[in-house]
Parts: structure tokens; sequence; C-alpha cells
């Protein structure tokens, strides 16, 4: 247990822990939420440069974030909102925080909203719409009718990519670099364990390879932890989901 002890020690784990899941957490609804605007705005209604913006959607599928990293640091590191701050003598804002990355999910730019937006939209596109005009007819606008029908029978897949977004916003190291390197989140805290390491035994001259490898393993294993708990928890519910919305994994 002395190696559990010093991983935990080293990686500020309970933290950390907290910290991650409730960034996380936040970011994952957010991102959902976004995502599930957009897809139904595409699945339900015609706007000039439809097809246009889906392949743009498509797009940040097909294109890895390291490809847009120069233009994106520099977007966020002197941010602007459109360049209207400009307008009105406010200097640029430096948004490579959590804010920042708040901004970037809300706004369905997070990981792999893409691929939300286009599974959602196919899911949504497949809904009947008799109870979609039947509530148009009864007086609901567009905004009720998403959030009292098309939500409703969308939970199935809202739940699996809910999921989906939280295990692999846990594991990013990408977006965790560039916007969350203050917060000490669980996939920096693991990727950084070896330096700790070192610098803990920088003192000696001297650091025991195996003993560095196992701290490695070790801190790997107490950082997934929590996504595995997730996992067997909700696995039921994660089958059922995906059952139900025809999703072959």
């Amino acid at each position: 247990m002395g190696m559990y002890r010093m991983a935990i020690y080293l990686m500020n784990y309970w933290e950390s822990l907290v910290r991650t899941l409730a960034i996380t957490f936040s970011a994952s609804f957010l991102q959902i939420a976004a995502c599930a605007l957009a897809a139904y705005g595409f699945a339900r209604f015609n706007f000039p440069l439809k097809r246009f913006w889906f392949i743009c959607v498509m797009l940040t599928i097909l294109v890895p974030p390291q490809v847009i990293m120069a233009p994106m640091f520099m977007n966020f590191r002197f941010f602007t909102f459109f360049g209207l701050t400009n307008l009105v003598g406010v200097e640029s804002m430096n948004k490579l925080n959590i804010y920042g990355y708040l901004i970037m999910v809300a706004t369905g730019m997070g990981l792999r909203s893409g691929l939300f937006i286009f599974v959602m939209r196919q899911y949504m596109r497949s809904m009947p719409m008799e109870l979609e005009e039947a509530a148009y007819v009864d007086g609901c606008g567009k905004l009720r009718t998403f959030f009292q029908i098309a939500l409703r029978d969308t939970i199935p897949m809202l739940v699996t990519c809910f999921l989906l977004a939280f295990v692999w916003q846990w594991t990013d190291g990408f977006y965790s670099n560039m916007f969350l390197w203050e917060q000490g989140v669980m996939s920096l805290q693991m990727s950084g364990l070896a330096e700790v390491y070192r610098n803990w035994f920088i003192s000696t001259g001297w650091i025991p390879v195996n003993e560095l490898r196992q701290l490695i393993a070790i801190g790997v294993l107490i950082g997934t932890v929590p996504v595995i708990a997730i996992y067997v928890l909700a696995q039921r519910m994660l089958e059922k989901c995906i059952g139900q919305s025809g999703l072959k994994m």
C-alpha cells in the first residue's frame, strides 16, 4: 500500500478528483445541451446554407483538433467576443482557462461535439412528426416543442452521448493542456506523475526505474477508477439506451 499512498499524495488525488468531477460534469452537460439544440435545428428546420453548415459540422469530426491548435490558441489568448470589445475600447482577454473551455463546449465546439450533433440529428430525423405538429396546433412554439416533445423522445440518445462525453473529457489531454492546466484535472495529474516523482527524488540524484514504472501504473489505475465505476453503475442504462437508439457499438 506504500506505492498507492505515494501516488495519491503526489497526484493530490482527492482534491483533483472532486475538481475533475465538477468540471467534467458541467462541461458534458453544456456540451450535450448545445449539441441537442443544434441537432434539432438540422433535423427539423430549413435555413439558408443548411447543407454547408452541416458539412462544417462533419469537418469537425474529420479534422483533428491538433490541426487548428494554433488559431484556437490565438483566438482564446486574445479573446474579443467577435471583435466587439475592440470597438468599445476594451482590451482583449486571455480565455485560456476554464471559462474559455466552458464557452467552447457551450457553443457546440467541444471534444467530439460534431459526432454528437451528427448522431442526435440522425436520431431526431427518425422521430415521427405527428407529436410535434400536434404541439404546434395546440399553440406551442418551436422552443417549447423542443423541450417538451423532442427532448423527451431523445432521452436514450442524450444519456448515451452524455456518458461518452464524460468519459472522453475525463481522459482528454489536448484541451486539458490548453485550457485546464491551472485546474490540476485528473488527466494532467496522470500524465505528469513521472515528472512529479522525479522532482520528489531530485535531491538524491537517483531514480529507481522499477518503482517509477510501478508508480505510473498505479497512477493510471486510480485515475481511471471513477470512469470504471461510472460504467459499472450505468452499464444497464447505457445498454438500454444504445438498444433504443439503434447505435452499433
